[in-house]
Parts: C-alpha cells; structure tokens; sequence
C-alpha cells in the first residue's frame, strides 16, 4: 500500500478528534507527513479534503508557524466553487488562528466580507469574522467596510445570542478602530 493511501485510510477510518489530533501531532515532527497532508487537501475528493482540513485545525493550534508556506494552497482551495462548508469553515479557523501574510491579505479580506455578507454557516461567518478583523486591524477604512458587513450579518441573521454576542463584540472593537 502506497503512504498516501495509507494516509488516506487514516483519515477516513474514523470521524474522532482524537484521530486527527494524533495525526497532527504526528505532522509537527515529520515535514514528509505534512507534505502529504497538503498534497491531498489539494488532490483529493472531497471526503478526504474536509478531514485533512481538520487535521490542519488542530495543527495550527499546535505550532500555529507550520502552516504559513502553504497559504496559497489553502487560499487556492477555498477559491473553488466546489468547495463544501467543512473545509471553508476549517480553512477560516486555520486563518483565525494563524493569521495571514501581507502578500495574501486583500485576497483573503474580500473572500471574508464576500462569507459575510453571502449564504454562507452561521460558522464560517464567524471564522470570516475574526480573519478580516485581523486583517482590518491597522485599516480604519476596512474597519469600517467590516463593521458594515458584520452589522449585516447582526440585523439579517436570524441571530443566536452566541452569534449576536460575536458580532456585537467585534463592532465593538471596530469603533476603536474608526
């Protein structure tokens, strides 16, 4: 059995967090094994593309560092159309924890508001959220074209406290910032 499958296999043979977390951990010590890990987020359907994304949560918990080379990758696969809610909403928390590189920045600002103010889970809106904020930071003019956005989502959601409570707290912050 080729490594890749057996990675594959790995991946597909249980939902359990504690899975993914081993095989993170795993990646932190072997380059290779990261390296097969973006690989097939990139190249593989996308069963297995929504379990690696995990995995990579739960790296970039870990050694938040380790995943800024591959930025464009992640970047590449949230561009696609195909792409499914798990790995948007994954790819968004990666981001929230990591943070972004100048480079990509006003790329990955515009695909925020664009899940902000999209149909896009309650849960990748607020991954989006943090990401733009970090990104909106030392921007007063995007601070403002984000509280805009985040009050959209306030006003059309039908908001659960814990969202309305995000959104609050974030036009909070952008206040200070305009």
């Amino acid at each position: 059995m080729k490594k890749n499958e057996a990675l594959i296999e790995r991946l597909l043979s249980s939902t359990a967090r504690e899975q993914a977390n081993q095989i993170a951990l795993e990646a932190i010590h072997n380059k290779d094994l990261l390296g097969d890990l973006i690989y097939l987020f990139i190249n593989e359907a996308y069963r297995v593309t929504q379990r690696v994304s995990w995995v990579l949560v739960f790296l970039a918990e870990k050694e938040p560092t380790m995943l800024r080379p591959f930025e464009k990758e992640l970047l590449t696969s949230i561009q696609n159309k195909n792409v499914g809610d798990a790995v948007k909403r994954n790819v968004m928390r990666v981001w929230s924890i990591t943070g972004v590189s100048e480079k990509v920045e006003g790329l990955i600002y515009d695909i925020c508001i664009s899940y902000l103010i999209g149909h896009e889970a309650i849960a990748i809106k607020v991954h989006a959220m943090s990401v733009a904020f970090g990104i909106a930071k030392p921007w007063p003019e995007l601070c403002q074209e984000l509280k805009v956005a985040v009050e959209d989502v306030l006003l059309r959601e039908g908001a659960s406290a814990g969202i309305r409570s995000k959104c609050n707290r974030l036009i909070k912050e952008l206040n200070k910032r305009v």
